[in-house]
Formats: structure tokens, sequence, C-alpha cells
């Protein structure tokens, strides 16, 4: 399998959005939850649907990383990528892919067995090991980069 993933400055994969077929107002719903979903208005609705779509792939990359999408080939080709041969993952939200750090790098990199690695050795101040399955690994890592993030932007370093 092969997909010619677009990629960063540090060699990591941008993913393919994981986002098709689905109806932006069935995922807000899912993401607000019912109540709130009726509690707007239609022209909030409308206002919160590139959000819905990057939650629906976060949501969908955890279960590609996870190996649960391999119906789809974008979604294949992250799983063999990321977690088989180890290449680097973006750390970046959706349609964020040019932000750019200089206290870390944000990508997350399988090493071996359950032990993957948040940054890169030499770049910046910011780099650790995580372990766990995939998708666990992920969402921890995504809470670093945001903590990161957040300090660097703040004129700490994390």
């Amino acid at each position: 399998m092969h997909t010619d993933f677009e990629r960063g400055p540090y060699d990591e994969i941008f993913p393919t959005p994981l986002v098709a077929g689905l109806e932006p107002e069935a995922v807000l719903r899912a993401m607000v939850g019912e109540e709130t979903y009726r509690a707007m208005g239609p022209g909030e609705h409308r206002a919160f649907y590139g959000e819905a779509l990057v939650y629906a792939h976060q949501q969908n990359l955890l279960r590609a990383l996870a190996g649960e999408m391999g119906d789809d080939p974008d979604a294949a080709a992250l799983y063999q990528a990321v977690v088989e041969e180890g290449r680097p993952l973006s750390l970046r939200p959706l349609g964020m892919e040019g932000l750019s750090y200089t206290t870390f790098a944000p990508v997350l990199r399988r090493m071996e067995g359950d032990e993957w690695q948040v940054g890169l050795p030499g770049v910046g101040f910011c780099c650790t090991t995580l372990t766990g399955d995939a998708p666990a690994v992920l969402r921890r890592a995504w809470a670093l980069y945001v903590a990161w993030a957040e300090a660097e932007e703040g004129g700490r370093a994390p």
C-alpha cells in the first residue's frame, strides 16, 4: 500500500483528512450533544461546521491508528506508515499544518513496541517518551502539544 502523504519540515506525515462522506450536521450533533444542538439556531450550526469536521477527523485519526478503519485506504495507509513503519506523524491540528515552533517539534513517532516519542531530540527543549497503544498515546501527545504550544506562546520554556 502506498500513499503519498504531504510532509512537514521534520518529514512528518500530515494525515489526509479522514472525513469523507460525513455530514457536518451529524458530526456537530455528535460533538456538542443533542440538547446543545437543539438550543443552537441554524446560523450557529453553520458557524461550527469547520470545528465539527476537525473533531470528526481527530476521532477518525484515533480509530485509524487503532487499526479500526482498514476499509478506508487513507486510514489503512496511515496505520501502516505510523504504527507499523514508525514514520513521524504531525501533531498539528487539521488545517493548521503551517504552525511552527522553536521550543519543540510537533511530531509523534513510534519507536518500538509500545514506546512512542513526542518531539525530536535536539529540536528545541521538549522531547519525551510515552508508552501505550497508539490511540492512548496520541491523546496524551495532543495534550503535551497544547501545553508546549501555550508555554511557547507565553514566552515560557515548557
